[in-house]
């Protein structure tokens, strides 16, 4: 029985900091904004699960330059100069001035 009520936990605390993800689409727009932070659109905007509306103004965000973020930018070109479609993966809806949607991670297909 504890087995059990191990695994459902981890299973659930999995599922909760999982996010959620958007379709897949090119990236269609590229910006700088402000101190570091890198703003991007896609064309499969993210949909918000809760009520089935686009998140936020549309555009992501990554920010805070002190980890892998660098390492996404450069995914994000990529993709963007060879036309790859991307996935997006995010906590929430409109994080930055309830605008912006923070990007925790990305798919990039072939």
């Amino acid at each position: 029985m504890k087995l059990i009520l191990f695994i459902a936990l981890l299973i659930l605390s999995n599922v909760s900091l999982a996010g959620s993800w958007s379709g897949w689409g090119k990236v269609t727009e590229l910006q700088t904004y402000a101190a570091n932070t890198f703003r991007f659109k896609t064309s499969a905007p993210h949909i918000d699960a809760n009520n089935g509306t686009p998140c936020g103004s549309g555009w992501y965000r990554v920010s805070d330059f002190t980890g892998f973020q660098k390492e996404q930018v450069s995914m994000l070109l990529a993709a963007y100069a060879a036309g790859k479609d991307i996935r997006v993966n995010v906590s929430g809806c409109g994080g930055y001035n309830n605008a912006d949607t923070e990007a925790n991670y990305f798919h990039l297909r072939e």
